[in-house]
């Protein structure tokens, strides 16, 4: 792959294998070499399954481990033609401060994209509208699945998932053709660093359907994840975080 991930160390959750890996060559650069793949220690993840019928399932090794400091990952100024995406992931945070899991900021006048945010209350920010009644800071793993299709109805054109269930519906007027870069783990490369966790961070140029996020989550099992690339429409960016 042609993106520097940083230190390598296994982590022992896994979320697959180097699948697809036609996929994993979006990335540009990371900004501090400290990002680091993680051992995490916790492989106990049966609490984060729908324990359904999933997709099929791949071995992984490493995620992502983000200090709150000063870490983040540059993926480029990658975009999607058109205004309809996907963005899923994977994460984990005991953090009590507002951070960013990913977004593409706005240039001058414009529209942020890829907007995901955790909140010093546990909540999650999806495009714009904010989750309420559960924390997710709670150090297990949680799938996030944001949808912008403007094709929905008024107040449906920006829709949230976590561990499978919707949880936020709203209005997004997204743009993803602006010339700032994608990051992970920050806004921008100054503010609201995370501290926590990230895998599996895959971008789909279409909306997922309510089928394909349920079967994303339902994959999870000790030591393995979906394989993306079973979907009918596989993701065309796809972060193995360091596999």
């Amino acid at each position: 792959m042609s993106e520097t991930w940083g230190k390598g160390a296994k982590n022992t959750i896994g979320w697959g294998s180097a699948a697809c890996t036609a996929t994993n060559n979006w990335g540009k650069s990371q900004k501090d070499s400290s990002v680091a793949q993680s051992w995490s220690g916790d492989t106990d993840i049966s609490g984060c399954s729908g324990g359904g019928s999933g997709l099929a399932q791949i071995n992984n090794v490493y995620s992502m481990n983000f200090d709150g400091t000063n870490d983040t990952i540059s993926l480029g100024n990658s975009t999607i033609t058109g205004t309809t995406y996907s963005v899923s992931l994977w994460f984990k945070s005991t953090a009590t401060a507002t951070q960013v899991l990913c977004e593409k900021i706005p240039d001058e006048g414009g529209q942020f994209a890829y907007r995901m945010y955790l909140y010093t209350s546990g909540n999650l920010e999806l495009l714009g509208t904010q989750t309420s009644g559960t924390a997710y800071n709670d150090g297990k793993w949680h799938n996030v699945v944001i949808i912008q299709d403007p094709s929905q109805p008024n107040g449906k054109t920006g829709r949230g998932f976590v561990d499978g269930s919707l949880v936020t519906e709203g209005n997004s007027a997204n743009n993803t053709s602006g010339s700032s870069d994608f990051f992970i783990g920050s806004r921008s490369a100054v503010a609201l660093y995370f501290n926590g966790q990230i895998d599996e961070l895959a971008v789909f140029n279409y909306a997922l359907t309510d089928a394909e996020i349920l079967s994303i989550y339902n994959a999870t099992a000790v030591g393995k994840t979906a394989d993306l690339s079973q979907l009918t429409t596989p993701p065309v960016k796809w972060y193995r975080m360091g596999d």
